[in-house]
């Protein structure tokens, strides 16, 4: 359903109905190409979520979109993870371009904009909200568009030196909406200002660029360096638990009620007796 007439800070809007998020997906699934595979290492407990679509440098059909969300499901149901790394199929040479020109030329109008926002919005905040670290690795043709909007939704973003990444929207006469603005103000650490000339101007950085302005967390040699600083990162094989629980704390920033509760709930448990008979704070 749309309107005329419907209007913020004077520019104009689409009106809708609510949107149902498992019939979005049914609609999109019909628009065929790419699959999205999720794997886990028993071993490291780290998921990697590979975006497969090589031909069209990992850019996303409807099908993978559907099961994009599909994939975030099981990360939320998935015990015994550590950490999460989103990436593109490597003989793709990238992490994503966005939408698939074939798909998006077919499906180009209000109303599927309206369902392909509603799904990805919904994955790429529940992946954002995952209790455990999350992990953009982006290299070759890098993080374009809707493919930047994913790499924003994950708590770092480690760029190959040939990598790029840009929110190119305004470029193809649209804007980011599947939350990436939104992601990019949380997860990057930079002034609102640069953050705003990002999605204004449709600037492509390298990854130099992107570290140096904090849009990206730092430039590594390839996936290998990726998932070892990763491991790093995450507390190497410490009790998953606790990696949850530090994850938690940290999206708990501005709720110290919450942050109280998870902290006592591991005081004097057994990580932390292990911890506290080891000296392991004197060792350091």
């Amino acid at each position: 359903m749309s309107s005329a007439g419907s209007f913020y800070k004077g520019v104009p809007l689409y009106d809708y109905d609510p949107v149902d998020v498992r019939e979005a997906k049914r609609i999109l699934s019909e628009f065929g190409g790419g699959s999205v595979d999720l794997t886990l290492d028993d071993r490291t407990g780290m998921a990697k979520l590979v975006l497969n679509n090589p031909s069209k440098k990992n850019a996303l059909s409807g099908k993978m979109i559907a099961e994009f969300s599909d994939a975030v499901d099981r990360l939320e149901a998935l015990a015994g993870v550590r950490s999460v790394v989103v990436t593109g199929a490597q003989e793709g040479g990238g992490f994503c371009t966005g939408g698939d020109l074939e798909f998006v030329k077919r499906a180009a109008s209000p109303h599927m904009g309206v369902l392909m926002s509603t799904v990805m919005t919904d994955a790429l905040t529940r992946l954002a909200d995952l209790p455990v670290v999350s992990t953009a690795y982006i290299n070759a043709s890098g993080a374009l568009g809707g493919g930047a909007e994913i790499a924003f939704a994950c708590d770092h973003r480690l760029m190959t030196p040939d990598s790029r990444i840009g929110l190119i929207h305004v470029r193809l006469g649209i804007v980011p909406a599947w939350g990436g603005i939104a992601h990019l103000l949380r997860n990057a650490c930079c002034p609102r200002s640069t953050a705003l000339d990002f999605v204004t101007s449709g600037r492509i950085l390298t990854a130099g660029e992107a570290v140096a302005r904090g849009l990206a967390t730092r430039v590594v040699a390839d996936e290998a360096e990726a998932e070892a600083w990763l491991g790093e990162s995450v507390g190497g094989r410490r009790d998953p638990a606790v990696g949850r629980a530090a994850k938690a704390a940290f999206l708990a920033a501005h709720d110290t009620t919450t942050q109280t509760r998870i902290f006592a709930n591991l005081f004097g448990g057994v990580e932390n007796k292990k911890a506290l008979d080891m000296n392991l704070k004197h060792k350091q």
